[in-house]
């Protein structure tokens, strides 16, 4: 006699999840399963969000929650997403650990889950599964070098010239060392947020900065105009 197997029945979370994976490849698919999603499971009045589907398992159904948020911001329906992430954060029970945001008794699903929520905006894994993102992101200047955990990054965006960093503080204070790739090879940028104020790529288009990171940190990185 062979081996036994327990088959789970299908569950909320897993379906948002099928929604957030199958608006890459079958949009349409995603868009009716959402639909029949929030039509049979979701109460909005307005701000305050009811999920019908009871609560067994891990996270007491935040997992739950935090799936649909995701679902939610990637089909384009930030109004449900975003209420879903507040009454996560309505049920929270916080603990700040490293400079990262957890809650007590949660899985690694879920924190997972909210984070890309958190990040999502709609199409965001559509356009990244299609190649569907703006030139300048694909050529201009990148954080390509941040120690973990004592840099979490926040924000990297480039407009093609330059980039705009938003670092925290993840084990302490100190000063940290970021590494830049795709400069323009032997080029002048000017920066601020870090402890110099003017860095030169070298051949290979490379370049470091030092930030003395303690709080929140902005950093920007524009060519002068000598090197444009």
């Amino acid at each position: 006699m062979g081996p036994s197997f327990t088959l789970v029945g299908p569950t909320l979370a897993n379906d948002a999840g099928m929604v957030y994976m199958l608006n890459s490849i079958m949009p349409d698919v995603a868009e009716r399963s959402w639909a029949m999603i929030n039509d049979k499971f979701i109460e909005n009045d307005g701000g305050s969000i009811t999920v019908r589907t009871k609560k067994v398992g891990l996270d007491r159904g935040r997992g739950v929650f935090a799936a649909l948020a995701v679902a939610a911001m990637e089909i384009g329906d930030a109004d449900i997403g975003e209420a879903l992430l507040a009454s996560l954060d309505e049920d929270a029970d916080p603990v700040w650990r490293n400079g990262a945001l957890r809650s007590k008794g949660e899985s690694n699903f879920s924190h997972t889950r909210c984070a890309f929520a958190r990040f999502a905006r709609p199409n965001a894994l559509r356009n990244l599964v299609n190649g569907d993102v703006p030139e300048h992101w694909r050529t201009g200047p990148r954080l390509a070098e941040a120690a973990y955990p004592d840099v979490l990054v926040a924000k990297a965006v480039s407009d093609g010239l330059g980039l705009d960093l938003v670092v925290r503080p993840g084990d302490g204070t100190r000063r940290v060392r970021l590494g830049l790739d795709r400069l323009r090879p032997g080029s002048s940028y000017r920066t601020s947020g870090a402890t110099e104020t003017e860095l030169v790529a070298d051949d290979a288009g490379r370049g470091y900065l030092d930030i003395d990171l303690s709080d929140r940190t902005e950093v920007t990185i524009r060519p002068l105009e000598s090197s444009t």
